[in-house]
Order: structure tokens, then sequence, then C-alpha cells
């Protein structure tokens, strides 16, 4: 009796493992719009806001912790390819050619923009990655912001890839 006991602990506890410390992390949206892979020990924010719908900040170590933001924001469009289009070739992709390289985005495809600015503080520059996914109803914004003068993890390249939004949305 005591062996059987013992055994089903040993079997509930590699079933229900804890993730590895550098392990992705699943991450589902509260409302359910999207999921995706998270770089371990990224931090979240779901703070609601005018489009976003999740913040993640990270690496959690290295010489510039959690001073990468990976962003999703949705936005409402009648016409959401348009719309995604106009959105990147705005203040998005600055002055200069605008030239949206096509990319893929989970199981769908998307169109990205890179660009630098200075900071919000003006001293110094932040360099973004900018991804629009077109979806029914509109379009998401994935963002991806990191110090220019350092190299950007490639974590956003994993969420990239991971991205889903639910059939039907």
């Amino acid at each position: 009796m005591r062996r059987a006991f013992f055994l089903a602990v040993l079997l509930a506890a590699a079933c229900g493992r804890a993730p590895k410390p550098d392990e992705p992390v699943s991450y589902r949206a509260p409302d359910g719009s999207f999921s995706a892979l998270l770089p371990a020990g990224w931090r979240v924010d779901e703070s609601p806001g005018e489009s976003r719908k999740a913040a993640f900040f990270g690496p959690p170590q290295g010489s510039r912790p959690f001073s990468e933001l990976i962003g999703v924001y949705f936005h409402a469009a009648t016409d959401p390819a348009s719309a995604g289009r106009a959105y990147l070739a705005g203040p998005i992709s600055g002055p200069g050619p605008f030239s949206p390289r096509p990319v893929r985005v989970g199981a769908a495809s998307g169109l990205e923009v890179t660009a630098e600015r200075p900071s919000p503080n003006g001293r110094s520059r932040v360099a973004q990655r900018v991804v629009v996914v077109a979806v029914p109803g509109g379009f998401f914004s994935l963002e991806h912001a990191w110090p220019a003068d350092g190299a950007a993890s490639p974590a956003f390249d994993e969420f990239l890839r991971s991205f889903q939004v639910p059939a039907g949305r």
C-alpha cells in the first residue's frame, strides 16, 4: 500500500513538472485574443491601454536587465491589410523610404519595419522592430524595443514564431 502511494506521488510530480529556468513559458492573453511563448523570467504587464493587450519586459539578467520591451497591440480596422501598412508607413518607420519586409508570424504572414529613434528621456537611442499581422476586424502590431547601442535578444523572433490568434478572431 505504501509503495503504491509513493509511486502515485512520483507519477503526479513527473506529470506536473515545473519549467526549467531557461525554458520558454506559454502565455495566453486574459481576453483570449492571442497566445505565444515568452522567455523564462520576462515580466508581464497586462494593464489596459487604448489598444494594448500586453507588454513583456526582459531579459531578467545580463548587462541591462529588463531593458527590452515586447508589446502586443490590437487596432480595429475595416480594411486590416491597408490599415496595417498605413500604421507601418506613419511615424513608426520614420523619414526615408518605406520598405516593409515580409515576415512569418506563427502560421500567418506579416510585414515588418525596423527604426531607430531618441529614447523618451532624450539621452539615448532606442531601436524598434514593428510587425503588423492582419486579422478579421483589424490588425495586431507586435513591437520590440531595446537600447540601440546594444544587441537585441532573440526573444522577439521566438515570440513571432509562436504567436497565434484563435480561429475566428
